[in-house]
């Protein structure tokens, strides 16, 4: 999946650091639009979750995928944000997206 879509958010519903991230990606107008995981929705998920910690080497969520990198969660995305990383990021994998 995170081949065919530039930016992926694997998400527990009642996390509020997935809920702030969320709403923060939400915020920039992603084109296209990021796609969420909500992975306490799914029967699989703590083989997802291990399969996550060894392809990313993050282990909480969110964990936040651009292109085929995963950025880490909410304070990992602020601050890329903060810095203009994922600004640079997100031009790289052709998401168009509107600075806040």
């Amino acid at each position: 999946m995170v081949r065919r879509v530039p930016v992926v958010v694997f998400s527990k519903t009642t996390c509020p650091y997935s809920k702030r991230a969320k709403a923060r990606l939400e915020s920039l107008g992603l084109r296209p639009a990021m796609h969420v995981v909500e992975v306490d929705q799914r029967p699989d998920m703590p083989q997802l979750h291990g399969l996550l910690r060894r392809r990313t080497n993050h282990a909480t969520w969110p964990n936040i995928i651009v292109g085929s990198r995963s950025i880490g969660g909410a304070d990992d995305l602020e601050r890329l944000l903060a810095n203009g990383e994922l600004g640079d990021m997100l031009d790289e994998v052709g998401v168009r997206w509107k600075s806040s």
